[in-house]
């Protein structure tokens, strides 16, 4: 069963201050989310919770776990460093607190990009990390209603306002990015 408290004492002993709230906040987003979608409030509690679990302090660190792990970084996670930290909180999840239900862990894993076909718990992670109330940007309160009325064109909205803010400051787009904005737009 999952400990909520060890959880965050962990998150507290590896993270800034800021994460951990940051953390302790998309934890409710999800479980809000959860509840308006249908998608089981406790896996959505454990996702939101560890999301970023793998956004360790120190990239030094971060790298000497991910080597503990016995992680392969490749492909755009070679070129991006940003994009590991899903991937270190999956197997943080998994190996630290014992989660092995795949759809909590791929919650985890494509929470900072989305994903073709992403599942209801996937969708509700990634809007919530991106809509927690501690986020202050334009169009937020706008996207934060949407997500609560139609999850899909929320997703849509988000992922178009990250792609945006992204190119215009010439940083790297993920290619999972594209697929699952492209696939939401397919959907409709």
């Amino acid at each position: 069963m999952f400990d909520r408290d060890k959880a965050i004492e962990y998150l507290k002993a590896h993270l800034s201050e800021r994460r951990v709230g940051h953390s302790i906040r998309v934890m409710k987003m999800s479980m809000e989310l959860a509840k308006i979608w249908g998608v089981d409030e406790s896996k959505a509690e454990i996702a939101g919770l560890l999301h970023d679990s793998g956004k360790w302090q120190s990239k030094e660190d971060a790298l000497k776990k991910i080597e503990n792990f016995g992680i392969i970084l490749e492909n755009e996670l070679v070129y991006d460093y940003n994009l590991v930290h899903g991937i270190l909180g999956m197997y943080i999840a998994q190996n630290e607190f014992g989660v092995y239900d795949h759809e909590v862990l791929d919650a985890i894993r494509y929470h900072i990009t989305g994903r073709r076909n992403m599942t209801m718990l996937e969708k509700v992670v990634y809007l919530a990390d991106k809509l927690e109330q501690g986020r202050d940007y334009p169009r937020v309160d706008e996207f934060r209603e949407l997500a609560r009325n139609d999850i899909d064109k929320a997703l849509i909205a988000v992922f178009g306002d990250t792609v945006k803010l992204l190119i215009d400051r010439g940083e790297f787009i993920a290619t999972d990015t594209v697929e699952a904005r492209n696939w939401l737009l397919l959907k409709e």
